[in-house]
């Protein structure tokens, strides 16, 4: 065989099938996806190279060519490369989903598509070595808009270990002991001062503003104030009507709840200030509607933070802050299952669960 042929075989034997390569002399690194398209995964890097060709070199070596389509055949193989939390989630979907009830499976599977997207291509080895709980801590943060959602997520991923560790696939289980977002007794402590929320309307990009005014002066979850229509807002009736898409989305098959919000001259002065560029109410700075309440929290809270502000706090916090002052201004139970949208009878039970205890005795006291 000559030395040409002997070229080309190589060639071949590292052309894997699919893979798409992009040099970044900006950063000395050659990036490796799946497949060549918007939002492919991407499979692993070879940084600190000065040329493309010195990068495409090392990926000849053994040890890094093996890592590399081990991570590649997670998304060109009908079964995943084993060692990888891919592999396990393909395990876990057809030994134990198949145990839980046809709802809960449903829910599990949507949270094991999302673990899959961001962690698929991590080894078992490599997610139980230092660091990697405060990779999942930032990633379940990360859903801080929908702190159930977030904590959902967090149980999955928990179970899916426990899986591995049933199996010896894994020794210790990182997910274990991570704080829940939405637990009662610490989210009920948290409320937003009213200099902080001043202050961040400061910071913000005009459409951001406008998303944080309209949660601080309805008290609509993340997820209600990015979908709100303005068919919603009944302006000859005086008053907001948002179905909730938490009861919707918990038994589609009972009656929605809808949260009644009056319209208040600041409300009113808000919601007059908001292009009509879009069906919904909230738009971002291109026109279009927030896609979801993660998006309008990543519009928001990293700027906060950047400027020092709100660095425990939550988008979500807001809500409990807004039930703190209608309770504080006199409403009764009834008034804030209208306003909040909460279910009839059960006021009194999430005005303990929303309200700032402290917060309440510090503002009656400056009132009377």
């Amino acid at each position: 065989m000559t030395r040409k042929q002997t070229s080309r075989t190589s060639t071949r034997r590292l052309d894997f099938p699919g893979m798409h390569k992009v040099w970044s002399p900006a950063t000395s690194t050659l990036y490796l996806y799946a497949y060549k398209g918007k939002g492919a995964p991407r499979v692993g890097k070879i940084e600190g190279c000065a040329t493309k060709a010195e990068a495409l070199k090392r990926l000849e070596d053994p040890q890094t060519a093996g890592r590399i389509a081990g991570r590649l055949s997670l998304f060109t193989s009908s079964r995943p490369a084993p060692g990888f939390i891919a592999a396990l989630i393909a395990d876990y979907k057809r030994e134990h989903l198949p145990t839980m009830a046809d709802s809960t499976q449903k829910l599990y599977l949507s949270h094991l598509n999302e673990i899959q997207r961001v962690f698929g291509t991590t080894s078992l080895a490599a997610i139980q070595k230092t660091g990697a709980k405060a990779r999942i801590k930032k990633w379940h943060k990360s859903m801080a808009a929908t702190p159930n959602k977030a904590d959902k997520a967090l149980t999955t991923l928990v179970g899916l270990f426990n899986f591995g560790k049933d199996r010896e696939d894994m020794q210790t289980n990182p997910a274990a002991g991570i704080s829940r977002l939405s637990e009662i007794g610490a989210r009920a402590e948290i409320t937003w001062p009213e200099a902080t929320y001043i202050a961040a309307r400061g910071a913000l990009t005009p459409s951001c503003e406008r998303a944080l005014r309209l949660l601080w002066l309805t008290g609509l979850r993340p997820a209600d104030a990015a979908q709100l229509r303005w068919n919603e807002v009944l302006w000859d009736k005086g008053y907001i009507k948002r179905r909730t898409n938490k009861s919707v989305k918990k038994d589609p098959s009972k009656k929605p709840l809808y949260a009644r919000i009056p319209l208040t001259p600041e409300l009113r002065e808000l919601l007059n200030e908001c292009p009509r560029n879009a069906t919904t109410v909230l738009t971002t700075e291109k026109g279009g509607p927030f896609k979801s309440a993660n998006s309008m929290n990543n519009g928001i809270m990293p700027k906060l933070r950047k400027h020092g502000l709100a660095k425990d706090l939550h988008l979500h916090d807001i809500r409990g802050t807004r039930a703190t002052l209608h309770f504080l201004n006199g409403c009764s139970d009834e008034q804030a299952e209208r306003y909040m949208g909460w279910a009839p009878g059960q006021g009194a039970r999430m005005r303990g669960i929303y309200v700032n205890a402290d917060l309440l005795a510090e503002m009656e006291a400056k009132a009377g």
